[in-house]
Parts: structure tokens; sequence; C-alpha cells
């Protein structure tokens, strides 16, 4: 079978590092199949757990039905009528197995209107061919079928293909239903704190070093937001190409151009989260503070404010997140001087991220590059742990799959590799090697993701 390399989707989930086929079958909502179903998967589906095999075979039916296809499966099923006695009771076992061309008939429509799952069908195109989807119907008092009896089971396939529905039941976050009402309780606890003017505020100082880092930076940087102008040549249609007027003669009639637009780098925002928990605290807060300040005058200079996105999360039982620059914050210079002043407590990161993503995607719908600096992985009061980095996880794919492109810069921690699509580890911004780095990142992401 093989894993499909090609992308179809518009956010390549297909070949990512959280998952792919198999993590998008898990992510899904369960399915509900009603009683009489029962699916026997194909061998070349023995990898995936039992609840994604069910997933899969039911996506396949809801998918059928909703193209109008469930009333061929159930026409087309082979039926082997199974006479036996229960309890003393004459007893008709009707069973009815979808045949496998109409399976096959079903996928080629499923993948020819698909969008974002059409590479999932094709991927999986020959197991479901293989696997046995077959519906039970029990009939009691008779000793022989009748065909009026297989009208009836046909008419009642029909309907129970129609009642194969996603549940929608609290799948959000994975592990135990306890786990998931705890992040949820924390998710509806978590604060944004937009900044507030004081008038003891001063405003951010840049010194020499940041400044020269800054334009480090900037003459590394790969992105180029302007428009240049091809010249497309040798068509059949469009203006004349008056130098080509002269080959009309001897026949050719690909004289024609067309000029098009093309931009270096596409249009995106860059949102940066900052770890502010108390193994923070120190040194690694205050390499943080100017890496942040760094990257805020190098992008300030490449893009507009408000496509500029730079929050904090902290907090003790609760979490607390920052804003120190969005949309209808504009505040940077003055706010990010009150950084050094918090409380550096815990990190909440997957209740936080969740609602940062779904603050930014209420204020845009570019893609994002979206960069987390920390030191550890998720952190807090009865928060933590496996279960709740699986969470994380889980809010990392989602972000990904809705145009966000997730990078780790890792203060003296090397696991974020594991956590984000994109990594460097730094250890001080100071350092000529950190810019390089950190440049480094962004340009492999520009060159993969937005050009």
């Amino acid at each position: 079978m093989g894993i499909l390399k090609k992308n179809f989707s518009s956010t390549g989930w297909e070949t990512s590092d959280f998952g792919g086929f198999s993590r998008i079958l898990w992510d899904l909502p369960e399915m509900t199949l009603p009683y009489g179903f029962h699916i026997e998967p194909s061998k070349d589906l023995s990898y995936l757990s039992y609840y994604s095999q069910r997933k899969l075979l039911s996506l396949f039916l809801i998918k059928a039905n909703q193209l109008g296809y469930s009333e061929r499966l159930a026409e087309r099923a082979i039926l082997e009528n199974k006479p036996n006695r229960v309890f003393g009771v004459n007893t008709i076992c009707s069973e009815y197995t979808f045949d496998k061309e109409s399976i096959k008939q079903v996928l080629k429509v499923i993948i020819s209107t698909e969008v974002e799952l059409k590479s999932l069908f094709i991927n999986y195109s020959n197991a479901l061919a293989n696997s046995k989807i077959l519906y039970e119907a029990y009939e009691y008092g008779l000793k022989e079928p009748t065909e009026d009896l297989d009208s009836k089971n046909r008419a009642k396939i029909l309907e129970k293909i129609k009642d194969v529905k996603e549940k929608k039941s609290s799948w959000t976050y994975t592990g135990s239903t306890v786990s998931g009402e705890k992040l949820k309780k924390l998710k509806e606890a978590s604060k944004f704190k937009p900044y507030e003017p004081s008038a003891y505020d001063k405003k951010l100082i840049y010194d020499e070093e940041e400044i020269k880092s800054s334009d480090a930076l900037l003459n590394l940087l790969d992105i180029n937001f302007e428009k240049s102008e091809s010249k497309i040549s040798s068509l059949k249609v469009g203006k004349i190409d008056i130098p080509k007027l002269a080959e009309v003669l001897s026949g050719n009639s690909h004289i024609y151009f067309r000029k098009e637009e093309v931009e270096k780098t596409k249009p995106f925002s860059v949102c940066i989260l900052c770890d502010e928990s108390g193994s923070m605290d120190g040194s690694r807060i205050k390499t943080q503070h100017s890496l942040v300040k760094i990257l805020y005058k190098t992008f300030s200079q490449i893009m507009p404010d408000d496509k500029i996105y730079i929050y904090g999360h902290s907090g003790d039982e609760t979490p607390e997140i920052h804003v120190y620059q969005d949309k209808f914050n504009p505040t940077f210079e003055e706010s990010f001087t009150n950084q050094l002043d918090h409380d550096f407590q815990q990190n909440y990161d997957g209740p936080v991220t969740d609602l940062i993503y779904e603050k930014i995607r209420s204020h845009t719908s570019d893609n994002i590059l979206f960069i987390v600096i920390s030191d550890g992985e998720p952190a807090g009061w009865q928060y933590g742990g496996d279960a709740d980095n699986n969470d994380y996880k889980r809010v990392i794919e989602k972000c990904k799959r809705d145009g966000f492109v997730t990078c780790g810069i890792g203060i003296e921690y090397l696991a974020c590799k594991d956590l984000y699509q994109y990594s460097t580890l730094v250890k001080g911004y100071e350092s000529t090697d950190a810019i390089k780095k950190v440049s480094m990142l962004i340009n492999n992401v520009v060159k993969a993701e937005f050009q």
C-alpha cells in the first residue's frame, strides 16, 4: 500500500511531522455505526487501531451517502441467507456483503469530488476495497426467505447507511474524559491581558548589540514581498509578440504572450509566543526578551505592524496571556518593557495556543509564521505529563492544518524539535551564531512554505 507522498490537501497534512494519514484518522470525530453493520478490515489496515479502522470504513459510508451512492451499495450487496433456529424459533439471518466492484466505483467518485480528504481515500483505496462490510438482518418465524423479505432488508440497509454519522462528542481533547474536562476548564479560565498604560511606563530601548543583531538578521532573511512581472511567450492566445510575427510564414502559430505578476514570497503574518514560566526566570528570560525585540524590529521593517502578533503566557492555577502586539493592540514598544516585571509561574501551552489560534483567526485568514520561544514542555498546576503533552501536539497539528507553520526556538531546550515542524536551539541572543540559526530557521520556513 505505502504512504502517498503527494499532497492534495491545502494544508499538506499528508506529510505532517505530527501524524499524516494515521493521525488524521485519530483526530476525526468518532463515527456511529448502527446495529447490524459488521466490518472486517483488510489486513492492510492491521497497523491501525480498531477505532481508526472503524472510522475509515464508517467515513467511506458517510461519503457514499452524501454523494447519493448508498442505494447502489444496498442494491448490489451480495446476499447469503442462513436459516437457523434460535431458542426453538425458526430464524432467517440475511447477510448482505457489499460488492467489491461497487466499493471501487464509489471510491472513484469520492476521490474525484473530495478536496481535503482526497489523498486519504487514495492511500487507503485498496485496503477499503479488500475490507468486508456487511449487514446482518434477522427475521424470526420464517423457514424460507422470500423476495419480499429481500426487498424489505435492502430498504433497511439504505436507511441504516444514512444513520452512519459523526458523533458530536467531546473529542476535542485527547486523553481521558477527566483530562479533557480539565483542559477545557483551563481554556475557559484563561485571560488575555492587554497592555494598560501607566504613568510609570518607559519606552522600549534597543541597546547597541540588539540594533546590530537586528540589522544582521534583516540582511540574512530571504523575504521579498514585492511583485515582479514575468513574460510568458510562445502562446496560442494573448497579446501578439511583435518579434515573432516573422515566424507566421513558416507555420508557427505560437506568436502570442501574456504577462503575469510573480511574488517571490507569498504574504504571511508572524506570531511570536513567549514562554514566561518559572524556569525561564533569570538569564533565559533575558535572552528571550532581547531575541523578541530583535525579531520585532526586523519584521516591522518587512511587513505592516498589523501583521505582527506577539504574546507571552504564564499564570498560577489558570493561564494568563499577555498581549504585547496584535492587530487591535499595536503596543509592543510600550508594553514589552513590562515583560521582565511579570511573575514567572506556569506554562499551560495547550489551552493558551488554542486560544491564540482562535484569536488570530478572528483577525486574519493569512498564513501564519508561528514562532514559540520556550525552554520546556507544558507544565502547570495539575497540568503536564504525557496526556497534556499529546494534547499540545494535537493543538499544534490543528493549527498547522489551518495555515500555521509552527517553529520552535528552544532556549537550552533540545526537545522542541519533537513539538514543532521547524526548530532550532539557541543559548544567548548576543552570539553571532544565534542570529545565524534564527535566520536559517526562518529562511527554511519561507523557502519551503511561502515561496
